[in-house]
């Protein structure tokens, strides 16, 4: 929903303790009860492969071409397969329904009363204790502080786990005792509903009468009432008096859990949908996998194939019947008005006869299958022990791109908290220009966050500058206080502002929290000294800084304290080219190339007329309700500038545990890797480094400029790695030619480093190199909310379980511990998945098309040459109880095993990626592409012809010269001959056998025969009736049963050892790891 101001088009007004607009209850799930049916249903047939059988139902029912007497049977496997996908869905569905069944039926506290949350409705006033959720999006009211105040945790809402501190509008804190929460009435008008957290504009009017204004004027804003607006606009003129300004940090909401506090009462402004953490679910977007895409093309080839078939035979009978017509009285097919009456009509019926009986080409079950092994696949990845990382299991949100994981040419990640632990540690810091700290491990016990030692800081930790220092550190943040056991513990918006606050407190200078009169207390060198907190610009993506304006109660004097990134601080601070300050710069360069997270702190003493121009003009925008914020950012940076800058802090982020390993790893496999971090270049390059993103043996080029003629005369020389910055990438973004640049150049790179780049930046690096190259795979991962967008825009997302909250993990279709992870995730299960799937699709389409191309060899020996024997007439050899049966009874379970359990290379072997070529197999396609699935169709070809040739003759022998056979019986000993053949076949792309592979393809075989045998008990069946014993008593059709299945499974077996042999992968390898693989799944077959 778009974003609108209070008085533009429409508002929300409401009345305290009166109910307005929709109850709180939430859905997230996709079907309701009455129409999960319908609903799914019709998703269903929205598929392609399912409207293509739908077609086929239909022509089946029509008796002038149907083969199945006009019985739609193919509706059978189709209502078969329907049913699976619709119980899958409903699986998935309830998940979300019990969620949401769990969430709806929590309680909250109304008058003294527990009331259910979905039961609230906008207007109503509750309260909400210690450790509890919020249900709604509430205004507070009220708190159980002296300060009015109260603490809250995020990390549902936006990734955080830091607490923050909101606060009841001041003027609430007279109108309302605890005891008339619930009597004295407040009128609200605010935004509608929106998906912007950080954003609130509204007005509150500490009278119940307001309200009958407000919602007239709302009813006359939707109905475009213009000249009545103006007599309502007078009338609340009247109010002004009471009009209270409303900010994002008078409201808590939904999902936010309240900390620290014991209680809150607030009044509903949003419920149920209509909450902000509603408004930014992140619908998930359907993402389909290179097979599946594949897949598709395959379809439309084999079925545009299929039409070339169907068009030649049915041309092919018609001008045959119009040669020989009268040449066949015998079968009375040359009468007026008869059904091979006319060229056109002859055409038509054979057409759709050779479409009817070629209707497997696009095979019914392939899809459920696959679905089906997938899901399987998914629990299995789940479950490896080796893909758990601090007792956090993966997860597995997106079974449908198992396979896509095996196939990842690009890797996209979040640099702090994805490669690094987010645990920042305090370590050197420069004032004066003189730098103090040392990067070796400090021999004495610290404080937690801070590893300092430096005798010589010792000496000027009483200077002017050093004072000022600490008290930046110390008093420029956002930190809430805690005392447990007698410890000061603090709260803080980032591990970075803990390692300041830490390192403050070990040089003597603690903070001791704020009261509610707003005065903040510190102990310098044991003694309390306080000031008045004026106002707190906090830190955020975009203003990069965080700012306070205090009075020191001591002197009186105002003072400005700020600290951020060097590149928003310096370009606001004087005194640049003095010689400390060029000091200054070059030990915040050599941080940044020791890979330390910097910060700039800087100071400036107000004069109070300056200070009370800033405070009018900032109270004034606070009481607009169009363009506020806009107004309001704009006056601080006015004042936020005019800086001295008095020193600079460096703090390290850890490795995570074996990163560079890993990343090595992924580089040597040829996955080109991308870091996308804010930090600034130099540091992001050492970070490069230490993970093993870049080496000394590469040539790395820098690009950190505006201008073009830079940028394109960079990006056209030769180097390994790239280092490039978010300013550069911004203005190549704007022009599509350095973009195509860019893009090509980095193709060359095995890593790249994007620094200083924001959220919505590591978006767009990752659209930009998808739509550049659309044939590759790319993977994004990272651990915080800021991550979501990269995530959700690659082929792949992956999440990290971290101190950054569960929303990058949610919204991810992998979600891990950590980074390390990943390389089981693509190494050993995407690169088994790859492999498996593509056989699977390959599989079936065999299976189909061999079942139904010996129709096409009708030919029989005729005075010693060979001849169509009924001139494609379209006749059906296949008999249609058995051929629905096929893929649901007969042939289903081998496969669905060997897709599950089977291993062509060990865990170790594939995790090593041995010789850097195993994981090859899926960046280039090898397992599935045209040429090969073309290669398998002319195998099936001709497999079809040798079946076809080899029962024939059989048959043939098998009676007396001058005797004939039924001709239905071959179709019933070529549908005998495929269903062992294809349930052995699997047996042939088995690497590793196990007991469940045999018994599978014995029980599908055994199932076949017994079916058999129960339909040959029926008389009315023309080809089954006594076929099993006929079969059975001719020694000629069993020895071509016989030389069927040694010719083509040997031919099999040859062509896939000649495969092994000219794939990258040495198929020595095979034989050092067989015993292995065979014991592991042995023990998962077991299991299953």
């Amino acid at each position: 929903m778009s974003y609108q101001l209070v008085t533009q088009n429409d508002f929300y007004c409401c009345q305290s303790n009166k109910k307005k607009y929709n109850h709180n209850k939430i859905r997230t799930s996709k079907y309701e009860w009455w129409n999960f049916l319908p609903k799914n249903l019709f998703g269903q047939l929205q598929k392609p492969a399912n409207i293509f059988f739908i077609c086929i139902a239909v022509l089946q029912s029509i008796k002038l071409i149907s083969l199945t007497n006009g019985q739609p049977l193919i509706l059978i496997p189709l209502i078969i397969m329907m049913i699976v996908s619709m119980f899958k869905d409903n699986k998935e569905d309830q998940k979300r329904k019990d969620g949401d069944q769990k969430e709806n039926e929590n309680l909250t506290e109304i008058e003294g009363n527990q009331v259910k949350w979905q039961d609230l409705y906008v207007g109503q006033i509750i309260k909400i204790l210690n450790n509890q959720f919020a249900p709604a999006d509430i205004l507070i009211v009220g708190t159980s502080e002296d300060n009015a105040s109260c603490f809250i945790e995020t990390k549902n809402l936006d990734g955080e786990t830091n607490l923050k501190q909101r606060f009841t509008p001041n003027e609430f804190q007279s109108y309302f005792s605890e005891q008339q929460y619930y009597f004295k009435d407040i009128s609200l008008e605010y935004d509608i509903p929106n998906n912007y957290i950080y954003s609130f504009q509204g007005n509150a009017y500490l009278s119940g009468d307001v309200y009958p204004l407000l919602n007239q004027k709302q009813q006359l804003l939707r109905n475009h009432q213009n000249q009545e607006l103006e007599k309502i606009d007078k009338q609340l003129q009247h109010f002004n008096e009471k009009k209270i300004s409303l900010n994002p940090n008078n409201l808590i909401l939904r999902g936010c859990q309240l900390k620290n506090t014991k209680f809150v009462y607030g009044v509903v402004l949003y419920s149920g949908q209509f909450t902000k953490i509603m408004q930014n679910q992140i619908k998930p977007k359907i993402k389909y996998s290179k097979l599946e895409n594949q897949i598709a093309l395959s379809t439309l080839q084999v079925f545009i194939f299929q039409i070339i078939i169907c068009t030649f035979t049915a041309l092919y009978y018609s001008f045959w019947y119009e040669i020989n017509s009268n040449e066949l009285p015998y079968l009375e097919i040359n009468r007026d008005g008869g059904v091979d009456d006319g060229f056109a009509q002859n055409f038509f019926i054979r057409f759709f006869n050779w479409i009817l009986i070629f209707q497997s080409f696009v095979p019914i079950s392939l899809i459920v299958t696959l679905e089906t092994v997938k899901f399987t696949q998914g629990i299995s990845i789940m479950s490896d022990k080796k893909c758990i990382s601090n007792d956090i299991p993966c997860a597995v949100q997106s079974s449908n791109l198992n396979e896509e994981l095996g196939q990842i040419n690009y890797i996209f990640s979040d640099k702090t908290g994805t490669l690094t632990k987010n645990y920042m540690t305090f370590k050197k810091i420069c004032i004066d220009g003189k730098s103090y700290g040392s990067m070796d491990q400090s021999k004495q016990i610290m404080p937690l966050n801070v590893d300092f030692e430096d005798k010589q800081f010792e000496l000027i930790k009483n200077s002017n500058k050093a004072h000022l220092v600490l008290q930046i550190l110390s008093l420029c943040h956002s930190a809430i206080v805690q005392v447990e056991n007698g410890e000061t513990q603090y709260n803080v918006t980032s591990p970075d502002e803990l390692a300041l606050l830490n390192f403050a407190k070990f040089q003597q200078y603690e903070y001791l929290g704020i009261d509610k009169n707003n005065i903040i207390s510190v102990k310098i060198n044991q003694k309390i000294e306080q000031f008045e907190l004026l106002y707190n610009f906090e830190f955020d993506s975009t203003r990069k800084r965080n700012s306070v304006i205090l009075k020191e109660l001591k002197s009186q004097m105002i003072y400005i304290f700020s600290k951020g990134a060097d590149s928003i601080m310096i370009k606001r601070s004087i005194n640049l080219e003095t010689q400390i300050m060029k000091e200054n710069l070059y030990n915040l360069n050599q941080y940044s190339i020791q890979g330390l997270r910097c910060l700039v702190l800087a100071y400036r003493a107000l004069s109070l007329q300056e200070f009370d121009e800033f405070q009018q003009n900032y109270s004034n925008a606070q009481k607009l309700t169009v363009d506020k914020e806009r107004i309001i950012l704009e006056l601080q940076d006015q004042i936020e500038q005019k800086f001295e800058i008095v020193g600079i802090t460096a703090i390290e982020d850890k490795l995570q545990d074996n990163v560079d390993v890993t990343i090595k790893a992924f580089r040597d496999a040829d996955i080109k890797v991308w870091v996308l971090t804010g930090d600034k270049m130099e540091t992001a390059i050492n970070i490069g480094f230490s993970c093993s993103l870049l080496s000394d043996q590469m040539a790395i080029a820098q690009i950190d400029t505006t201008d073009e003629n830079q940028i394109n005369s960079k990006l056209i020389e030769k180097f390994d790695a790239l280092a490039i910055s978010g300013d550069t990438l911004t203005i190549i973004e704007k022009n599509q030619e350095l973009v195509k640049l860019l893009v090509k150049t980095t193709q060359q790179c095995q890593s790249v480093l994007c620094c200083r780049v924001s959220p919505k930046q590591k978006q767009e690096i990752v659209m930009m190199v998808r739509k550049a190259n659309p044939q590759i795979s790319c993977i994004a991962i990272g651990d915080g909310a800021n991550d979501v967008s990269m995530i959700t825009s690659a082929n792949v997302g992956v999440g990290i379980k971290g101190v950054e909250g569960q929303q990058a993990a949610r919204s991810a279709d992998y979600a891990i511990g950590e980074f390390q992870i990943l390389r089981n995730l693509l190494f050993v299960h995407g690169r088994e998945c790859y492999r498996r799937n593509c056989l699977l699709v390959l599989y079936n389409f065999y299976k189909n098309m061999i079942l139904v191309l010996p129709t096409l060899w009708q030919l029989v020996n005729q005075k010693n040459r060979f001849s169509i024997s009924n001139a494609f007439s379209g006749q059906p050899i296949l008999d249609q109880t058995l051929t629905p049966l096929y893929n649901v009874l007969y042939t289903s379970i081998p496969i669905f095993f060997m897709c599950t359990l089977d291993e062509e290379l060990s865990e170790e072997v594939r995790f090593n990626n041995f010789n850097n070529t195993s994981y090859q197999i899926g960046q280039k396609n090898q397992n599935y592409n045209t040429k090969l699935f073309f290669k398998w169709v002319l195998n099936t070809f001709a497999q079809s012809v040798i079946i076809t040739y080899f029962l024939i003759y059989g048959l043939q022998q098998s009676y007396p010269q001058g005797k004939d056979y039924n001709f239905l019986w071959t179709g019933t000993a070529i549908f005998g001959a495929v269903v062992i053949l294809v349930n052995l076949r699997v047996l042939i792309m088995t690497y590793t056998y196990t007991l469940a592979s045999f018994l599978s393809v014995g029980f599908m075989i055994s199932v076949y025969f017994i079916s058999l045998a129960i339909f040959s008990l029926d008389v009315t069946n023309d080809s089954l009736y006594s076929i099993l014993d006929i079969f059975q008593s001719s020694k000629e059709i069993n020895i071509s049963y016989l030389l069927i299945l040694l010719t083509i499974l040997s031919i099999d077996y040859g062509i896939q050892k000649f495969y092994e042999m000219n794939t990258q992968i040495d198929c020595k390898i095979h034989d050092q790891i067989q015993d292995t693989a065979n014991k592991s799944a042995l023990e998962l077959s077991n299991i299953v």
